[in-house]
């Protein structure tokens, strides 16, 4: 499932994309024989057996069809040139976009800055990456590892988070990470990127003003990577907006970065810290998802434990009134095998196929008709079985045991006539993506 700014999408074991906003609770099938689905900032793109679809937004080129400046919307799928093969992977970000096939083509609505060349608007090969193996993507940059274990990044480098010394305001071009051991793994946040190596080590790079590249100071930039001793033996890692989060060894967790609303969940939300502390309570964790200033992780028993900015009215259950902020991890859900997190609310799979959502829901992200925020986890009706969860800024998608894709939230993604037009609406019910 994935969820992008205002709108939400859903795929099922069958391969059908669903979507849907909170105004209008019909159903809409976007895609069938869905792979993946990815949606950001109020776009949507599907990889299918056949290629790629995108839908929604349009205004500055996102859905890769060179558009630049006629504002639209459009509302029925359209297939993306590509190339002829199946693409193998597909990362979408605010202004970036990228698909992994034989080769890697990228397209992005980043506009010109500072008489610097515009970014191509449409999926345009870039050969320095024929051998990409996972590609991870941020607001405005991306970054791809080979099969060596090469890392290279692009997009927007002003705060030094494509891992090059640079003046520019961005490179279009992905650039190789000099100084980096062979990586398994790469994550990306607003401003920041961190690369894990099979050996467990964490090299970081980028923003670092409140910490967030998790090597014990704080700085304006780090343009080059360094190795994070304190995340030494990571299994996994995830970040967010300024702050990041890591599974050790044992399912320990830890956190770095801004603290200002709880993020490191230390009971000392509020106070800023350059160290990297453990979250209180969170032992044998196996899943993290961290968004905005918010983190949740997901525990070997299934219990959902999540910390930072308060999802909508739910941090009201919490022990110190008056706070915006779980300083400390509280438990929101129990028996989940599949999470994700989004700007303001959260949504899980538990383990007999139901979803639940809590948190913000003012454009029907929670899957319930446009009301205040959820303070506790309640279940998404209308959405069969499923196996993930997917979670935007205000859009949720869930894919379902059969491959099936449904979504919910802000910005309707199909229209009942299937021809092109601007649109802005919300749904509260899951919909089901079709051609």
């Amino acid at each position: 499932m994935v969820v992008g700014a205002t709108d939400r999408c859903a795929l099922d074991e069958a391969g059908e994309i669903a979507c849907w906003t909170a105004a209008d609770p019909m159903r809409r099938t976007v895609a069938h024989d869905a792979l993946e689905v990815s949606s950001s900032a109020g776009h949507a793109c599907a990889r299918t057996r056949e290629g790629l679809l995108c839908w929604g937004d349009d205004t500055h080129g996102q859905l890769g069809d060179g558009a630049s400046a006629t504002a639209h919307a459009l509302a029925r799928p359209r297939r993306v040139a590509v190339t002829a093969a199946t693409p193998r992977s597909l990362v979408l970000g605010d202004s970036l976009a990228c698909v992994l096939g034989d080769e890697v083509r990228c397209w992005s609505s980043l506009p010109p800055r500072d008489g610097a060349p515009p970014l191509p608007t449409e999926p345009t090969i870039v050969p320095e990456l024929a051998d990409a193996r996972a590609l991870a993507r941020g607001r405005d940059h991306a970054c791809f590892f080979d099969a060596a274990g090469a890392l290279a990044c692009f997009g927007l480098a002003r705060a030094g988070q494509l891992g090059t010394v640079s003046d520019q305001w961005a490179i279009d071009t992905p650039t190789r990470v000099a100084g980096l051991p062979p990586v398994v793994d790469v994550v990306v946040g607003d401003a920041h990127t961190c690369a894990r190596t099979g050996g467990g080590q964490v090299w970081c790079f980028g923003s670092n003003a409140a910490g967030e590249l998790a090597i014990g100071t704080t700085s304006l930039a780090v343009p080059v990577p360094t190795r994070s001793a304190a995340l030494q033996g990571a299994r996994a890692i995830a970040l967010g907006a300024q702050h990041g989060c890591a599974i050790l060894e044992g399912g320990a967790v830890a956190c770095f970065g801004a603290n200002n609303v709880g993020q490191l969940g230390d009971g000392r939300g509020g106070k800023g810290s350059s160290s990297v502390p453990r979250p209180t309570g969170i032992e044998r964790a196996v899943e993290l998802a961290v968004a905005g200033s918010r983190s949740c992780a997901r525990l070997e028993d299934g219990e959902i434990r999540c910390w930072g900015q308060r999802f909508g009215g739910a941090a009201d259950a919490h022990p110190a009134k008056g706070k915006t902020w779980f300083d400390a991890p509280i438990a929101v859900a129990s028996g989940a095998i599949s999470l994700a997190v989004g700007r303001e609310h959260a949504c899980a799979v538990r383990t007999g196929g139901e979803v639940v959502c809590l948190g913000s829901n003012e454009d029907g992200q929670c899957g319930h008709p446009m009301s205040g925020p959820l303070d506790a986890p309640r279940v998404v009706a209308g959405v069969p079985a499923a196996r993930t969860v997917y979670a935007g800024e205000r859009t949720s998608c869930a894919r379902t045991v059969t491959g099936e894709v449904w979504c919910w939230g802000a910005d309707v993604v199909a229209s009942k006539s299937g021809v092109p037009e601007r649109v802005s609406l919300h749904r509260a019910v899951p919909v089901l993506a079709r051609l």
